[in-house]
């Protein structure tokens, strides 16, 4: 294993940026950009190549993750794959840069998610990113006449290419449903995203809206965005909330 230590300039000013490359005898074939705090000399993932920072805004985190997009071929073997986490606050940070990258549409990068992801990060102007820009969001289809027509099944060949921009994944997909309440003809899928921005950047892509009458051209339904709830989100808090908005 060898470290190395670079210093980035960005708008703020010099980022130092640890490298962590493996062993010699290893093949790297992922670059990973963690924003956390600089490691020491731990055990690293085989086959990965990473960049360690500690970025002060959302600005500087994109900014990294810029250059190590340009230059992921030089860490790894081709193709390569370049992943964004992060630890703590940098979880944040992690999340608002894989929301700007779909936005812009850049390559795909993978994300790596912290479910102890704080609720705010700060941006270069000093306000703060809150919890809402990074909250998980969803995809969720009540498809009422599933049919294994041809289109339809051209439709699920090709779906996860236009997910993958956007790194949605499905969670459920077209199970046997155990109906408890009312009536639920047919099956359901859902797909989770990064944030709302996400969902919303994959059902509007140009590449989802080219195939979209496959599935609807043969499946009657409806579908849904939604946001998750925050990490600890208490039903009986939300309840008081709403009790008191009803009281005025």
């Amino acid at each position: 294993m060898t470290w190395a230590t670079l210093h980035l300039r960005t708008r703020s000013g010099t980022v130092p940026v640890r490298v962590c490359w493996p062993g010699a005898r290893t093949v790297a074939t992922v670059l990973a950009v963690r924003f956390q705090d600089l490691p020491g000399h731990g055990p690293q993932p085989a086959g990965t190549v990473v960049l360690a920072a500690r970025p002060a805004t959302v600005e500087d985190a994109i900014a990294i993750t810029e250059w190590a997009a340009d230059h992921v071929r030089e860490f790894t073997a081709a193709p390569g794959r370049l992943v964004v986490g992060g630890t703590g606050e940098g979880a944040a940070l992690a999340a608002a840069v894989v929301r700007h990258a779909a936005e812009q549409g850049w390559p795909p990068l993978t994300h790596e998610r912290d479910p102890d992801c704080p609720a705010q990060v700060r941006r270069g102007d000093g306000t703060r990113l809150t919890k809402e820009n990074t909250m998980t969001a969803y995809a969720i289809a009540h498809l009422k006449t599933p049919t294994p027509h041809p289109d339809v099944l051209e439709y699920m060949e090709r779906i996860q290419a236009t997910l993958d921009p956007f790194h949605g994944c499905f969670l459920v997909h077209g199970p046997q449903v155990d109906v408890r309440e009312g009536e639920w003809p047919g099956t359901v899928v859902v797909i989770e995203f990064p944030d709302l921005a996400g969902a919303r950047g994959w059902y509007e892509s140009p590449a989802y809206q080219q195939i979209l009458p496959l599935r609807t051209g043969h499946i009657d339904g409806a579908a849904v965005l939604v946001e998750g709830v925050e990490p600890g989100h208490d039903a009986a808090e939300f309840a008081a909330t709403l009790r008191r908005a009803a009281q005025g």
